[in-house]
């Protein structure tokens, strides 16, 4: 019982800083992703949405996600009050 608690209560901080950590994005990196994970445009598709080259774009999806993931994990341990091992389990339970 105490693990499911422990699950739900972890998703629903998760959520919360997941939520924050995507409205922290710039826009660009916002619609980025959204384009991408949402709608299934490959990142060729949105090189050419953008004007740029191709790995210009892929490289923007990457560092997008890479900021999202940061910050959702930063979001995550302040509001939870974890160290990074803490954090690493939890993340397990989720």
């Amino acid at each position: 019982m105490e693990l499911s608690y422990l699950r739900a209560n972890d998703r629903e901080a998760f959520a919360r800083a997941f939520e924050t950590a995507t409205e922290s994005l710039q826009t660009r990196e916002r619609n980025l992703l959204r384009l991408n994970v949402v709608h299934g445009v490959s990142g060729t598709a949105i090189a050419t949405m953008y004007g740029v080259h191709r790995a210009t774009a892929k490289r923007w999806l990457a560092a997008a996600r890479q900021t999202l993931l940061e910050r959702t994990r930063e979001e995550l341990q302040r509001a939870l009050g974890l160290d990074s091992e803490e954090l690493r389990s939890v993340m397990g339970l989720i």
